[in-house]
């Protein structure tokens, strides 16, 4: 087993007498998702990230490389023949096996970090306009998710995204094919020929017949037909226009079928630039968090919070949906940096996913990020906000955590505690939210501690309490929800 001990674990100590026995045991240890090595966009190694992150003190980081980066444009109508493709480094052109191997090798190499490896996935893209007209234009290629968790090498090669051969060469796939056994037979019958002798008067003669031709001719063109109604051997394809969330959500059912994770990526982040003459285009996408389901999560920040993770956005509407019954599964929130490289101004630790372990393996990271034991941080390079508690408790000792759900015929005590890593005062301001809606706001100096009652919570209904919390730019705070049934 793997350990750390971060300095917020003596803060954590002095906490657990008021936070209870459910909690003994469990640490909030800092991590980091959507890392991106040289093997596709970043210009570090997989070695040299984890040596960024253990001198900032991260034991855990998610790398999330680009799984395929790959468009091709062909001309019509001969689009798969006639052809133009552009391809960058990726997992796939560099191979699933030894992405894996890399990381694994670099883990065992650092045992006071955990490494966990994982893709940025963009499942769909398509084109709009025309290239004589000037006008092309590839929408949505950075319209993408991030996929954590899966286990097997072919879990990566399979995945549903356009431009992947390998899901198209799947048994599935091949087994689309069968039109040609008709376009064969077909073929077959329309050269097969009968030979009859006959004689006239003392000459003998051939007659050459095909008496299958027609029967041949009527099987070859069906064979066509089903063979066309197959095509192509995608779902989907980059020619026909947009498809909605229908891709999307076909990669959240694959990823799930598979035990994997799925969150959001960026969604409220657009994209838009021009090369060679074409136009790149991503508008943002936070209401494909309502459009598709059974996903795991979303990255709040950099670019989630506005529309989506702020009070009463489309997050909130998410949870409420789940309370409802509308949807099976809660939606968590995560923090990713999209690290790159040193250029773009930000540190690896800047945004950072604090989980709530009680050891640091992989198993217990995805399993937290399963079941929502984390929470959102946003730093400046001087000092960080902590979270030292969060939970709702009732008498008798009864505590639940993020992700948890108390069911109680009494009022639940929500316990939150904050500090500063730097241990100096600074002025915070929380947000208390329920269901979408704030129900109350403290603003007072770190540390800070509080104990409150929600008097108005309705009985019979189920809903939710997490915590907003924010001082001067750019520190931030967000918890995953703890949902709560009064009796």
């Amino acid at each position: 087993m793997k350990k750390f001990l971060p300095v917020t674990f003596v803060i954590l100590l002095l906490s657990i007498s008021s936070t209870g026995r459910s909690q003994e045991g469990l640490r909030y240890i800092p991590g980091v998702i959507h890392l991106h090595s040289n093997v596709s966009t970043g210009i570090y190694s997989i070695k040299e990230l984890a040596q960024l992150a253990q001198a900032k003190d991260i034991p855990i980081i998610i790398i999330t490389d680009h799984l395929l980066l790959k468009a091709e444009y062909g001309l019509p109508p001969l689009q798969r023949i006639i052809k133009k493709r552009v391809e960058k480094g990726s997992i796939l052109r560099s191979g699933v096996k030894e992405y894996l191997s890399q990381i694994e090798e670099v883990d065992k190499s650092y045992p006071s970090l955990s490494i966990i490896p994982g893709a940025e996935v963009a499942p769909f893209y398509f084109w709009t306009g025309n290239y004589f007209r000037k006008d092309l234009t590839l929408r949505n290629l950075h319209k993408q998710l991030l996929v954590i968790g899966l286990d097997k090498g072919d879990d990566y090669l399979r995945m549903p995204v356009v431009g992947n051969y390998h899901f198209s060469l799947s048994w599935e796939n091949l087994l689309r094919l069968w039109p040609l056994v008709l376009i064969l037979l077909g073929l077959w019958m329309i050269k097969r020929r009968r030979k009859s002798k006959f004689w006239f008067r003392t000459q003998s003669f051939i007659l050459s017949s095909h008496p299958y031709r027609r029967l041949g001719i009527v099987l070859f063109l069906l064979g066509l037909l089903f063979l066309f109604n197959e095509l192509p051997y995608f779902p989907y394809d980059q020619y026909h226009g947009d498809r909605d969330n229908l891709p999307y959500q076909d990669l959240i059912d694959y990823v799930n079928e598979r035990n994997g994770l799925t969150f959001w990526s960026a969604p409220e982040a657009p994209s838009q630039q021009k090369l060679r003459g074409i136009t790149l285009s991503t508008l943002p996408y936070p209401e494909a968090l309502l459009q598709t389901k059974d996903y795991t999560g979303f990255a709040s920040l950099y670019e989630g919070y506005r529309e989506v993770g702020g009070p009463g956005g489309i997050w909130d509407r998410v949870l409420i949906e789940y309370c409802q019954g509308k949807r099976d599964k809660p939606v968590w929130t995560i923090g990713e940096v999209d690290y790159h490289c040193p250029l773009e101004r930000k540190e690896i630790d800047e945004v950072q996913t604090v989980f709530l372990l009680s050891k640091i393996d992989e198993n217990s990271i995805i399993a937290a990020l399963r079941k929502g034991r984390c929470y959102v941080l946003r730093r400046a390079k001087e000092y960080k906000l902590v979270l030292e508690n969060f939970t709702l408790s009732i008498s008798g000792g009864k505590i639940k955590l993020m992700g948890d759900t108390l069911i109680t015929e009494e009022l639940p005590r929500i316990n939150f505690a904050l500090s500063s890593s730097d241990g100096k005062r600074r002025k915070v301001r929380v947000k208390l939210i329920r269901s979408g809606r704030i129900i109350r706001e403290f603003v007072g100096l770190t540390p800070m501690k509080r104990k409150f009652y929600d008097y108005s919570l309705p009985e019979g209904e189920k809903g939710y309490y997490r915590l907003d919390v924010e001082t001067q730019y750019s520190h931030k705070i967000l918890t995953n929800p703890i949902f709560v049934r009064r009796k």
